[in-house]
C-alpha cells in the first residue's frame, strides 16, 4: 500500500481496491475502505502518524470490496460515512446483497467477506458534502457515487476496470448492463484532469480503457447469440469455459450469473434474442 499523489490535494492508496483521499489541511475525507479491517488499518494508522484526521468516508457503493472495512472505523466511533440512497440502504442491511444473488434466503457460503459488506449504522446523504461535485451512476451498482473533486480528479470507481483485472476476472460485474455501457459514456464525457479507477490505479484519460471494458461485454454477448439455441444454463457454463473461469468456490458461480444474466436481458430486450420454456427448463433462442 501506498499513498500517491494525483494533484494538489488529491490523493489515493494503491492497491486491489484503490482507496481515494483528499485532504484539507489536517482533515482528510476517504472514498471506499476496502474489502475488510487490513488495508483500512493501515491507513488508519498511517493517518495518526501524520497527525491526519478523518472527517468524512465517502462510500462509492455498497459493494463488500469497498466497504468491507466500514466496521473497522465504526468499532473506533467513526460514524461519518456518505453514500447515496439506495448504497446506504444496502449498507444498512447488507444483507439484501447476497439475498438478491440467490433469489431467496441464501446459504452460508454466500455469508463471506466477498459478498456481504460491513454492516453500517450510519450513512448521510453524500448530496450534503459541499467540496465534491457528485454524480449517480447505475449499472455497476444501484446507485454508485461518482466525484469530481476541487483538483479536477474524478474517482470513477467501478464504472471501469483496467486491462489486467479483465484479464482475471473476464466477466465485469454489473446489474444493469444498458446502464452500465451508458455509465462508461458519462465518464468518458465528464471534463477532467484525470480519473481514478477503483480496480486499475489512476488513468489520464480513459477513452481507450472505454473501449476494453466495452469490448468485454461485446464479446461475452457474442458467445451467447452464436451458440443459440440452448438452454439457459447451458449457456452460462459455455461462456465460463470460453473464458476459462474456473469456479472454485459456490459464491463465484452466483456471483458471475448476475453480470451473466444482465447481459442476456439486455440482448432480449434489443429483441437479438429470446426466452422460450420448454420441457421445464428456459431456452434461449436468436430472434
Amino acid at each position: 500500500m501506498e499513498l500517491e499523489n494525483i494533484s494538489g490535494n488529491t490523493y489515493y492508496f494503491s492497491g486491489s481496491t484503490c482507496i481515494g483521499m483528499y485532504r484539507e489541511g489536517k482533515k482528510v475525507t476517504l472514498v471506499d475502505t476496502g474489502i475488510d479491517d487490513n488495508k483500512i488499518r493501515k491507513i488508519f494508522n498511517y493517518l495518526n502518524e501524520e497527525s491526519l484526521f478523518i472527517e468524512n468516508v465517502i462510500i462509492t457503493h455498497s459493494h463488500a470490496d469497498h466497504a468491507g472495512g466500514n466496521d473497522f472505523l465504526q468499532k473506533r466511533g467513526f460514524t461519518r460515512f456518505f453514500s447515496s440512497e439506495m448504497e446506504a440502504f444496502i449498507l444498512k442491511h447488507p444483507d439484501f446483497f447476497p439475498y438478491i444473488l440467490f433469489g431467496s434466503s441464501y446459504p452460508e457460503f454466500l455469508n463471506t467477506k466477498f459478498i456481504v459488506p460491513s454492516k453500517t449504522e450510519h450513512v448521510y446523504p453524500v448530496s450534503s458534502l459541499k467540496n465534491f461535485t457528485i454524480l449517480e451512476f447505475e449499472g455497476h451498482s444501484f446507485q454508485m457515487v461518482v466525484l469530481k473533486t476541487m483538483d479536477n480528479i474524478v474517482f470513477l470507481a467501478d464504472t471501469m476496470f483496467s486491462e489486467k483485472i479483465l484479464e482475471k476476472h473476464p466477466i465485469p460485474f454489473h446489474i444493469d448492463t444498458e446502464k452500465y455501457l451508458d455509465a462508461m459514456v458519462k465518464a468518458s464525457d465528464i471534463d477532467a484532469d484525470g480519473y481514478l479507477i477503483s480496480h486499475g490505479g489512476y488513468y489520464k484519460t480513459i477513452s481507450d480503457l472505454k473501449k476494453i471494458n466495452v469490448g468485454a461485454v461485446e464479446k461475452i454477448q457474442e458467445l451467447i447469440e452464436k451458440n443459440l439455441p440452448e438452454t439457459i444454463e447451458n449457456i452460462y457454463s459455455l461462456v465460463l469455459k470460453e473464458l476459462n473461469i474456473q469456479i472454485k468456490e459456490p459464491w463465484e458461480y452466483f456471483l458471475n450469473r448476475v453480470p451473466f444474466l444482465a447481459i442476456v436481458k439486455n440482448l432480449e430486450k434489443n429483441r437479438r434474442i429470446f426466452m422460450e420454456s420448454k420441457e421445464n427448463k428456459i431456452f434461449l433462442k436468436i430472434k
